[in-house]
């Protein structure tokens, strides 16, 4: 184990491999896995790298055999935002990313087209049969995408600043419980909330986030696979993470990290495919990146946080791992492998395994079964050759295709600026909160006043 001191502050990393992570050393932001990925093996990460970049330093990564290789992904086109993977009728992956406009990728990422406006895309889980992705938009100009186009949907209606919906899994049966959510910011005070949507997506009836702040930012929201039944909905921010059990009525607080740190953040966040409020799959897992003020010097912490009882009770993985000053992006395979970044790049661990590894064991076709076959969906942009975060997090898949897809959080930083000034403003709030980068001013406040407090003393 080193320990690594810089600007005064102290963190501690430990080599997971011999061989280090199979992308390099970069920051990774945000995983996802095919919800197909037994046949496919797709599995894509977004990360960025200071080394030698100096400009457009984020990377598309992607795995056609479930992490047993990687390569960089050609990305023409891609304007950088977290990609979310849907599942046509023939069981291909077609990717969506959002930012200033709505991409989509036909071949796992090479090449990427405008389907839509700016905005953060989930499709639905009835995108095998129609197609359809809803989008929320910079100043909820919500809309969905379809083979027919483009059609504009209410969302809150001006009540929240929509940031991205949630679906049912059983959409559009919601079993007498919202059949769509939609996670946003409060307008007037700048909080998190949920808005409880109607099939049409006509949003109403925000629940704000208790105890978060202006720098938690807009939730991310994962159903529970029996959310019809038990109406369980986690909620991730950048500062926290939130319960519901009864659709998006009310959330309580869910308390991730180890104690007395200064300031937490809580960047990613996956539901093992199949989960359920009373099991038998309950494994929650969380990333999670603490400040700890010390007398000799600040230090950063954290990890890769499991919980196997709903949320209740938690575990750091490997404690004094490669995640011990703090994991930033976590995906859970239907095979039940893990995949985990941190700043020095990405790792995999198999269901059953105890190490991480640069790579996993191949699984899938080991090669790209996207939907380049499929019809180009139109869209409202021009078809030129993209959750965290895009701020949608679940991957959703085919609803007969016998898989469940991995419900991932992203930290959605990769988001572009807008051409106008309310886009700007838009995006620069959605960017700014919802990333690590929040937190971490804050804990650099920390410090240098930590710092003046000790030449003080002395």
């Amino acid at each position: 184990m080193t320990a690594i001191v810089t600007g005064g502050l102290t963190t501690q990393s430990t080599r997971a491999a011999a061989d280090g992570s199979a992308i390099g050393n970069a920051t990774v932001s945000w995983i996802a896995v095919s919800p197909v990925y037994t046949k496919t093996g797709l599995v894509l990460a977004v990360a960025s790298t200071s080394q030698g970049c100096s400009q457009n330093c984020q990377r598309l990564w992607v795995s056609h055999d479930g992490g047993g290789s990687w390569r960089q992904a050609r990305a023409a086109g891609w304007n950088g935002g977290a990609p979310m993977i849907a599942v046509d009728a023939l069981d291909h992956d077609v990717l969506y990313a959002g930012g200033t406009s709505v991409e989509r990728s036909n071949d796992g990422g090479d090449s990427w087209a405008t389907v839509g406006g700016g905005g953060s895309p989930t499709p639905a889980p009835t995108y095998h049969t129609n197609g359809v992705v809803a989008v929320a938009a910079p100043q909820n100009h919500d809309y969905v995408l379809s083979a027919r186009g483009t059609e504009p949907v209410p969302g809150s209606g001006g009540g929240l600043s929509d940031a991205s919906f949630m679906y049912a899994p059983s959409f559009p049966n919601g079993g007498g419980r919202a059949p769509a959510l939609l996670g946003g910011l409060d307008p007037r005070s700048g909080l998190p909330a949920v808005a409880r949507c109607e099939a049409n997506l006509r949003c109403t009836g925000s629940t704000p986030l208790p105890g978060a702040t202006s720098f938690s930012g807009p939730p991310t929201l994962l159903p529970s696979s029996a959310y019809i039944d038990d109406g369980a909905v986690f909620a991730q921010t950048a500062s926290g993470i939130y319960k519901s059990a009864d659709g998006g009525l009310t959330f309580t607080s869910v308390p991730v990290g180890a104690q007395g740190a200064k300031a937490t953040a809580t960047p990613s966040m996956a539901l093992e495919p199949g989960y359920t409020e009373h099991g038998p799959i309950r494994s929650v897992y969380v990333g999670v990146i603490q400040l700890f003020t010390e007398r000799t010097a600040p230090r950063v912490g954290g990890g890769l946080y499991h919980s196997s009882d709903a949320g209740q009770t938690w575990q750091a993985l490997d404690p004094q791992g490669p995640f011990s000053a703090g994991a930033t992006a976590v995906a859970v395979a239907p095979d039940g492998r893990l995949f985990a970044g941190y700043s020095g790049g990405l790792l995999c661990r198999t269901a059953s395994g105890q190490t991480w590894d640069r790579t996993c064991p191949p699984v899938g076709m080991g090669g790209p079964r996207s939907g380049a076959g499929s019809q180009p969906m139109r869209g409202s942009g021009t078809q030129a050759s993209g959750g965290a975060q895009g701020h949608a997090a679940t991957t959703m898949g085919a609803a007969d295709s016998g898989e469940a897809g991995s419900t991932v959080l992203p930290s959605r930083s990769s988001l572009a600026r807008s051409t106008t000034r309310q886009d700007e403003e838009h995006w620069a709030l959605v960017h700014w909160f919802l990333v690590v980068p929040v937190v971490l001013v804050a804990i650099w406040l920390v410090v240098a006043a930590t710092r003046r407090r000790l030449n003080r003393r002395r």
